[in-house]
């Protein structure tokens, strides 16, 4: 309780969102409009888009809309500031706002070997938007500074399963949570999905890493789309509302292989700064589907 949340203005941005299928059946409509009135509280219809509202949310209620076709999961986008132009930040993400979270890579230098950003550009970045801060660590001991960055502006913190020991874990997504945060968890290319799925209930993101960590530009691996679909099936079968995202590499090419594995959210740096036009590039990410 107490602070105000950042998602009410990026409402699309909460775990998952949809649209209604258009239905030239105008009696069908309105039946489906019938219907809509029966949306658990965790849901909400805006402007023809039915939006899950929290990470806690009936998961199973959401996948019979899928099931009966009256709605369609959409892809999210995570704009990387890593490939942004650090001379106009601020102008950088303000071109961005149309997507669903803004991407902020932490890199000590030890667990990568590239060192990037901390607290004070998080803090910064946090006073100039609204938009959720999905921060991903790739750092070594991630939970001595889950506090620092809980208060420097994180909506989303998402470390490495390899930079903890497995005893530590559990401890730090409590921690992260602890500070009413979401917590995500993410995998090298060399590491198996297995790896997350003692934990795959307790946190709200996956995050495959579809390029080596510590630098932007890679390309895409595409021997990671079996491990996408891995945990895909995993958070079906369990019926988790757990975000899957996938980092590295991204275009409209890969994009669309990543969504058809699985993924829900896509991280993009260089494919969509470099965009002459971000918005209608971050629209026509948006609009993947499977």
């Amino acid at each position: 309780m107490g602070q105000k949340s950042r998602y009410s203005k990026h409402e699309k941005t909460l775990q998952i969102r949809f649209r209604l299928l258009q239905v030239e059946n105008i009696r069908f409509q309105k039946e489906i409009v019938l219907l809509l009135k029966d949306v658990p509280p965790s849901l909400s219809l805006e402007a023809g888009v039915l939006t899950q509202k929290t990470p806690t949310s009936n998961a199973k209620g959401v996948k019979w809309w899928e099931d009966k076709g009256i709605v369609t999961k959409m892809a999210k986008v995570a704009p990387s500031i890593l490939a942004a132009d650090f001379s106009k930040l601020g102008s950088e993400i303000e071109s961005v706002n149309t997507a669903d979270y803004l991407h902020f890579d932490v890199m000590d230098g030890n667990f990568v070997p590239n060192i990037s950003f901390g607290f004070p550009v998080l803090e910064s970045v946090r006073k100039i938007t609204d938009m959720p801060l999905d921060v991903h660590l790739m750092i070594d001991s991630p939970s001595r500074y889950v506090t620092e960055f809980a208060k420097s502006g994180s909506d989303i913190i998402t470390f490495h399963v390899e930079a903890e020991g497995s005893d530590k874990i559990h401890h730090t997504i409590g921690k992260i949570h602890g500070h009413g945060k979401k917590a995500g968890l993410s995998i090298k290319p060399s590491t198996p999905a297995e790896a997350i799925l003692p934990y795959i209930e307790i946190i709200d993101l996956v995050l495959v890493m579809t390029v080596e960590p510590g630098y932007g530009g890679q390309k895409f691996i595409s021997e990671m789309l079996p491990k996408i679909s891995r945990v895909r099936d995993v958070i079906e079968s369990r019926k988790l509302c757990c975000e899957l995202e996938v980092d590295g590499g991204i275009n409209l090419e890969t994009a669309k292989l990543c969504v058809n594995a699985g993924a829900d959210v896509l991280v993009a740096g260089s494919d969509v700064f470099m965009a002459d036009n971000k918005a209608a590039h971050i629209a026509k990410l948006q609009q993947l589907q499977k």
